[in-house]
């Protein structure tokens, strides 16, 4: 049976799911043809917690029908009608599967998804009234601990979105990378890349470029704070040959908890461009060759990694700007939406680099959360309720960080899907928590995650530790980190004595 005869059956079967749901149950069934026990295994376990799901969120949602009246919309998205919830199939579809990965892995999700239904994650209007780095990421029980690294990562955005000490928003205070993977690295100050020329434009993994509606390069740049660029500079870690020592195990290092690496991209904006919606600056830059003084850039997106103590794997998160691209399953045809990477008159195909031409970008896993993710349900809402908060924060100042969201967060845990302790990767051993498919679409357009990634390939590493991993047995962790990408031989490691001590302040700038 191929794939176009098996939904015909599904058709027939008066199935109405859409093209994304149908190639979810091809994969499956595809996977299994040839092996028809585990195919009648899989059958029964998706008729008995299917139907057991629909029943346990029939009976809740029907206990919300009667709380919020006869005909009202859930805070779920589920719809009542005369006192009855009424679920479209793909609703379903979005409630079950979540929930049907869940209950084989864990046998108290189910209640803590029925709990947790009833819980909203909330912004804080302090971490922008008294910004400060949170520490890590501390949950108090199962209810919350998703809620906590989302949280974790808006905090985080807050601060290094504040003002600093030179009055510039923290995260353009840090060190930038040109500036420290040098033969001398430059001693720490608080101009950032105010005098650099951005050259960079070519995005991680793919080395292509992503262009604009106007036909310029996104630029990029990646900066860190006191704490990475201390352990940098006084290991010589700018040498390649002190990484060689520390990979080969002859000397013994570890980036301090505290260190905080970002990476953010930049667009050329345009005369015609409107960019009062826009966080920007006026940098150098060379543009098709030449150089081009004082350009206007308005900020796309931003990486946070930052390493805690019980994350030695990095917690990462990404944000964008509200107008980058439309998620890539809800396009629609009368969207007046002004997109700064799509175009709705182009029939270019998405997320596909063109040489010379505009690339039509989408994004094909919202916050991150595929098909199998685990607690993807939670992962979603936790993240739209402190995007809401914090736009209705920011928007009773003006402040322009309004117009930027989160799109998600990850991070790695054990076998125990509410674990708060991280483990360095391989990570689909220990499992990705939060957004398993996180990616942003203006640095990893051409790699993105399409939301049955993990169904596909199951031992694979995905989102961000598709491309941020390592060899234990050849490297050290330092290499999660891309920043060391730009060490160069300068000769041989002349370090007495490999500096790696605590700083009193750790997670200080």
């Amino acid at each position: 049976m191929n794939k176009k005869t098996f939904v015909l059956h599904l058709k027939k079967c008066k199935f109405r799911f859409n093209n994304r749901e149908q190639n979810f149950y091809w994969i499956w069934f595809a996977k299994f043809r040839k092996e028809p026990l585990k195919l009648l295994w899989i059958l029964n376990l998706f008729l008995i917690y299917t139907f057991s799901a629909v029943a346990h969120a029939d009976t809740t949602l029907a206990d919300d029908c009667k709380a919020e009246g006869q005909n009202s919309t859930h805070l779920n998205g589920s719809v009542c009608v005369n006192g009855k919830p009424v679920l479209t199939p793909e609703e379903m579809h979005n409630k079950i599967f979540p929930l049907y990965e869940n209950m084989k892995n864990n046998k108290d999700s189910f209640e803590y998804y029925q709990r947790k239904s009833l819980v909203n994650c909330l912004a804080d209007k302090n971490w922008v009234n008294n910004p400060s780095l949170p520490t890590e990421p501390v949950a108090t029980g199962k209810l919350d601990i998703i809620c906590k690294f989302h949280k974790f990562s808006w905090q985080s955005f807050a601060y290094l979105t504040a003002l600093g000490v030179s009055k510039k928003p923290h995260f353009l205070e840090m060190m930038p990378k040109e500036r420290v993977f040098k033969r001398k690295p430059d001693a720490w100050d608080f101009d950032g890349d105010i005098n650099l020329i951005f050259s960079n434009i070519q995005q991680a993994a793919t080395s292509v470029v992503l262009n604009d509606w106007n036909h310029n390069p996104v630029f990029y740049q990646q900066s860190m704070n006191k704490k990475f660029y201390n352990d940098i500079v006084l290991n010589q870690l700018n040498n390649s040959q002190c990484i060689n020592e520390i990979d080969s195990k002859r000397r013994q290092f570890d980036i301090t908890a505290g260190a905080i690496e970002i990476k953010t991209s930049w667009k050329v904006l345009d005369p015609s461009d409107d960019a009062s919606s826009f966080f920007t600056i006026h940098r150098n830059i060379m543009l098709n060759g030449k150089l081009v003084k004082n350009t206007q850039l308005a900020l796309l997106g931003m990486h946070i990694v930052r390493k805690t103590p019980k994350h030695p794997e990095w917690i990462w998160a990404t944000f964008e700007h509200k107008d980058n691209a439309p998620d890539c399953d809800n396009i629609k045809s009368d969207d007046e939406t002004n997109w700064t990477l799509y175009n709705p008159n182009s029939s270019q195909k998405t997320n596909t680099y063109v040489a010379g031409q505009p690339t039509q970008v989408c994004r094909k896993t919202p916050h991150g959360a595929g098909f199998l993710a685990k607690a993807g349900l939670t992962v979603v809402r936790d993240i739209k309720d402190l995007n809401a908060g914090m736009a209705d924060i920011y928007q009773a100042k003006d402040a322009i960080w309004k117009n930027y969201f989160l799109v998600g967060s990850a991070w790695t845990q054990s076998i125990n899907p509410f674990s708060t302790n991280g483990k360095l990767p391989p990570t689909w051993r220990n499992e990705i928590g939060g957004s398993s498919l996180l990616s942003n679409t203006s640095i990893e357009t051409y790699v993105q995650n399409p939301k049955w990634f993990d169904i596909e390939h199951p031992n694979t590493d995905r989102g961000c530790f598709g491309c941020h991993i390592y060899n234990p047995d050849k490297q050290n962790a330092l290499h999660l980190s891309h920043m060391f990408n730009a060490a160069k031989d300068y000769g041989s490691c002349i370090v007495r004595t490999l500096h790696n001590k605590k700083s009193e302040a750790p997670f200080g700038e």
